[in-house]
């Protein structure tokens, strides 16, 4: 009865402003609504209204009088024309005012198409123990806790009529002999559906009220955290419930590089040389019901190839001096099994725990197996003069009337390899000063020796390269050195 007066007021209001009619009368070509009126629960309610071939996206106008208690939670579409279909999530706001009806209209339109949804809501019940009529949880289960009017009385709530869901009546907060709130225990569900169960409380007259407890089934059926490699994936895929329905998807903020579809499919990119690992939330929503459920995607380096403590890609070596590479292992890959190859053993070989010799100029590819995941190091192998190159700045002269040679300079030692380069002596001079790959080394040089015009002068460096102990010699002669 009520729903049909505010249907003739609203149609005697239609009829009678007539500047406005052109703006209220449905208009419905191109765009169908599956349910244009609702009876909304007193105590707050979800409304779903599906929009059917829409030519364009839907705008939408909540009226005036209920721009305070309804509001749009979420909506979703794709296409146009005949498979243009929408969803519109609405939420509305409990009804405080008791005995007071209300009434809200929302209009949708599409291109030229019009229509109007209508929602009704009655009053709640003075007597309502607790303000909401609903409380919803996901399929893992936990604690819920609702907070109940002063005048209530833990001993006159009723068992729950399903033993999925537990509490204790004399186990509630309170402060000051007044209940603060109730606790109730929801198993997790793993019958595959949603349930729901009713809460009951009776009080000493007789009346009688009562709340629903709805647990959703698991929309997401594997695991709720995923650990992936750094490779791109383009079409890896989660179960998800295929009775469940309409669901939204949505990833937490500031996740540009995770996606996923409504029927799981994920799409991740590379993860970054910088990064080691990252994490992004994906929340599944039913749009039936309005639960939810996440899932946790780590992204993540299976493996590494370290050498001197860093992450190597690259390596420039020298004949018959060894390098130490080491495994590093994540949670992708820390119980399978390491094995270690070569491309090319002519250039380099590497033993099973990852010691590399290098045998001849050339290039080969170190392969750090582990389980199904692979990681590289491009080995390139030089001779020392180009990859531990030195040179002399500073001036030199031979002396014919006192046959003398006079050297007075610098020499530099450039590593350009990747081994790190502790230069002990030279000439005898102790430095001790450690060289790391892409730095140079800086002796100053004074020599004066007698002879012939081509008599030459050696300088012994001794040094350590890497793992190995090594001796250079230089050579001056005539204003010039070799090495």
């Amino acid at each position: 009865m009520r729903k049909n007066l505010f249907i003739l007021i609203a149609l005697f209001a239609f009829v009678g402003c007539s500047e406005d009619e052109e703006l209220v009368q449905p208009t419905t070509t191109g765009m169908s609504i599956e349910q244009k009126e609702f009876n909304a629960d007193p105590s707050g309610d979800v409304i779903r209204v599906i929009l059917k071939n829409t030519n364009t996206k839907p705008e939408y106008e909540i009226s005036e009088e209920a721009k305070g208690w309804v509001e749009l939670s979420s909506w979703g579409g794709i296409g146009a024309g005949n498979s243009g279909e929408y969803t519109f999530i609405y939420k509305v706001s409990a009804n405080d005012g008791y005995e007071t009806s209300r009434s809200a209209s929302i209009r949708f339109t599409s291109g030229e198409a019009s229509d109007v949804v209508y929602i009704y809501q009655d009053g709640g019940s003075p007597f309502a123990f607790v303000q909401g009529k609903q409380l919803t949880i996901n399929a893992d289960g936990g604690v819920l806790a609702i907070t109940p009017k002063e005048s209530f009385k833990p001993e006159n709530l009723k068992d729950a009529s399903d033993s999925w869901v537990t509490f204790n009546k004399t186990a509630v907060t309170a402060e000051d002999g007044v209940t603060k709130q109730i606790l109730f225990t929801v198993s997790p569900n793993e019958t595959g559906a949603d349930r729901s169960t009713t809460i009951s409380y009776v009080d000493e007259t007789g009346k009688e009220d009562s709340f629903t407890i709805l647990q959703g089934c698991r929309i997401v059926t594997s695991s709720k955290e995923v650990v992936i490699s750094e490779a791109k994936v383009s079409s890896m895929k989660l179960a998800i419930n295929s009775a469940i329905g309409t669901d939204k998807i949505s990833v937490n903020k500031n996740v540009d590089w995770l996606t996923a579809d409504t029927e799981g499919k994920l799409s991740i990119q590379d993860l970054p040389e910088e990064l080691d690992e990252r994490v992004g939330i994906i929340k599944y929503t039913n749009m039936l019901n309005m639960i939810s459920e996440e899932v946790k995607i780590t992204q993540i380096r299976s493996a590494r190839i370290l050498g001197d403590g860093k992450e190597l890609k690259t390596l420039s070596l020298i004949p018959n001096y060894p390098y130490q590479l080491v495994a590093q292992t994540s949670v992708l890959t820390q119980d399978e099994p390491l094995k270690w190859t070569s491309s090319k053993a002519t250039v380099a070989t590497v033993s099973s725990d990852g010691l590399i010799t290098p045998v001849k100029a050339g290039k080969a590819t170190i392969t750090l197996t582990a389980g199904s995941y692979k990681k590289t190091c491009s080995v390139t192998v030089g001779e020392s003069k180009d990859l531990l190159p030195i040179r002399y700045e500073g001036s030199n002269k031979y002396d014919i009337a006192t046959s003398s040679h006079e050297y007075d300079g610098k020499l530099f030692m450039e590593n350009k390899s990747s081994y790190i380069v502790t230069v002990n002596s030279v000439a005898g001079s102790p430095y001790n000063k450690v060289t790391m790959p892409t730095e140079t080394f800086e002796c100053i040089f004074k020599k004066t020796y007698k002879g012939t015009a081509d008599q030459a002068y050696t300088i012994n460096w001794k040094m350590q390269v890497g793992i190995t102990s090594t001796d250079f010699d230089i050579t001056f002669k005539a204003g010039s050195f070799s090495y």
